[in-house]
């Protein structure tokens, strides 16, 4: 609270008041007995006058408290249909996550895996040119030696979808190889996602 010319003298009034308490109770015959409890009850007094006038109470809403809403889990779209693909696609579903699509080469037996993986956890089975790229993470569970290539080919699909017009929702791209790093998805950073290494600490087995 600023201080004001007001409050400056009326707290000099406190003072000269209980000057003149002092004063006048020491010629008296209580004032052994009395100056103290008149003196401190003359100061409460005046003290009471000064914040009575000049503070003031800040207004209190009577709005509710919004709760916090909690964030929404990121959609994940998962390229490969493999060993890893199945399990990682299978855990973060049942973590509470929405998988998308399920990504993987146009071929006979890779469309036969892939639609297998997608129907497990309620996901599209598409291939890298019929990818509608609509999540928030690409995660790539393909070997090391193709990561890259899977890259490039996401890469075209998402810089032809928005030369379209087409809307891309994905902001992150991963690849869960424990040797390579994330400059294996380069393609895909240059084309606007930001890109990441992220492996469990297991192995997965055919």
């Amino acid at each position: 609270m600023l201080t004001t010319n007001r409050t400056l003298r009326r707290r000099r009034g406190l003072h000269n008041l209980r000057r003149k308490h002092a004063s006048l109770l020491s010629s008296s015959s209580l004032a052994s007995n009395a100056a103290p409890y008149y003196a401190g009850y003359a100061c409460r007094r005046h003290c009471e006058t000064i914040l009575t006038k000049t503070c003031y109470a800040a207004p209190v809403s009577r709005e509710p408290i919004a709760e916090k809403q909690p964030t929404a889990k990121p959609t994940i779209a998962i390229v490969g249909a493999g060993s890893l693909a199945t399990f990682l696609a299978g855990a973060l579903r049942d973590a509470g996550f929405k998988i998308t699509e399920i990504i993987a080469r146009d071929s006979p037996q890779s469309r036969r895996r892939v639609r297998t993986v997608a129907d497990k956890v309620g996901a599209q089975a598409v291939t890298s040119h019929s990818a509608a790229l609509d999540a928030t993470v690409l995660w790539f569970c393909v070997p090391d030696r193709e990561i890259r290539n899977a890259a490039w080919s996401l890469a075209d699909h998402f810089v032809a979808r928005a030369l379209v017009g087409q809307k891309v929702g994905v902001r992150f791209a991963l690849h869960s190889s424990g040797a390579l790093s994330s400059r294996e998805l380069d393609p895909l950073r240059k084309a606007g996602a930001a890109v990441a290494s992220v492996h469990p600490l297991m192995t997965f087995v055919a």
